[in-house]
């Protein structure tokens, strides 16, 4: 996953993470930390750069930043 998140980043611009834990959690994939994430919030989607910074998904695809 790595590679591919790095390829698409310098091939678009733009890249986001949907974490899918399943119960578990990402130790040891520090590299994750790099991309901003997606949220889920009152049927909305939230582009996440930290618990601070996020922007709607539908602003994000359009290029502004969170």
């Amino acid at each position: 996953m790595p590679w591919e998140l790095g390829y698409m980043d310098g091939h678009i611009g733009k890249v986001a993470i949907l974490p899918l834990t399943g119960g578990s959690e990402f130790k040891g994939q520090e590299y994750l930390g790099v991309y901003p994430y997606v949220d889920k919030s009152n049927n909305s989607l939230w582009i996440h750069k930290d618990r601070q910074n996020w922007v709607s998904f539908e602003r994000w695809l359009k290029g502004e930043k969170p």
